[in-house]
């Protein structure tokens, strides 16, 4: 996927991935 790919070679500190990993699991349990 290209976003990742972007997020991957931009994000060297980590914090956007930590921040799309909150909001995936704050969707995941949005839908239970």
């Amino acid at each position: 996927m290209l976003l990742t790919y972007l997020v991957e070679r931009f994000d060297k500190s980590g914090h956007v991935k930590t921040r799309i990993k909150k909001l995936k699991t704050k969707i995941a349990l949005l839908n239970f």
